[in-house]
């Protein structure tokens, strides 16, 4: 009777080596390194796992927003989000972990410090376990003449970012937020506006917008409800560029103060 004990054991053993079943899920920790950035800012995880985010204490008020994969935050924190902008969440108010179901490349940052702190979650996609045979098999074979013949071969995908040519420049103006700018190629501006009212410590998040621009140089303004007011205070306005074929420029941050 021990025997057969010991036997189904080995079997069933066997058995669950053969099948591959996955290991249990795990967490990946990011702390915040209050405001620039942070540790680490970029994680590599699998479906299933989880992700959490600390803010020690002093850490000031910051928040975490998580695209769905292959967008940018500033279209919505589609994935996640652990609370609004200027929250602090270094306590347990809020919801910090977040289990990622789904593989693909999530894009995160804080929505008061949009480019001192973003970072990047890669999910795999999950290993099959699937193993493959080596089979030897011989033929005889006829060489074929080569066809010679031109075909008409699809184009080259578009993986070129478009890039800001120049400086952008804020237009000096009392009624509407004007920018300057140039671009390698016709695209989309994406803009997003953060204002710190005088007298206060942390900035707030006035509005985005996505603006049409050509190639060269292109004076645009960004609408009301995306800019607010121009009123005193601090501002970060973040550009990004955006081609019809979905690449993205890197991020630029035009800062400004009105008095």
């Amino acid at each position: 009777m021990r025997k057969s004990l010991v036997a189904l054991a080995a079997g069933c053993l066997t058995a669950l080596a053969v099948t591959g079943l996955p290991a249990s899920a795990a967490d990946a920790p990011i702390v915040a390194q209050s405001p620039s950035g942070w540790k680490p800012s970029t994680v590599t995880i699998a479906p299933g796992d989880s992700v959490t985010w600390s803010n020690p204490p002093g850490g000031g008020f910051h928040n975490v927003c998580v695209a769905k994969p292959g967008l940018d935050p500033s279209a919505g924190c589609g994935e996640f989000r652990n609370g609004a902008p200027g929250a602090d969440w270094s306590g347990p108010t809020y919801t910090n972990s977040h289990t990622f179901a789904t593989a693909g490349t999530y894009k995160f940052f804080c929505e008061i410090h949009t480019t001192s702190m973003e970072g990047t979650v890669t999910v795999k996609p999950p290993d099959t376990g699937t193993g493959t045979t080596n089979t030897e098999t011989i033929t005889d074979t006829i060489t074929q003449p080569t066809d010679t013949t031109p075909t008409n071969a699809a184009p080259a995908p578009d993986t070129t970012a478009p890039a800001f040519t120049g400086k952008p420049k804020r237009k000096a103006s009392r009624t509407a937020l004007i920018l300057q700018l140039g671009s390698s190629e016709d695209a989309t501006l994406d803009v997003a506006v953060v204002r710190r009212a005088p007298g206060k410590r942390s900035f707030a998040k006035v509005g985005q917008t996505s603006l049409k621009v050509k190639q060269g140089h292109n004076t645009v303004t960004v609408p009301r409800k995306a800019a607010g007011k121009v009123r005193s205070g601090a501002y970060r306005v973040t550009l990004k560029l955006v081609d019809a074929a979905g690449n993205r420029s890197a991020s630029r941050t035009l800062v400004f103060k009105v008095a």
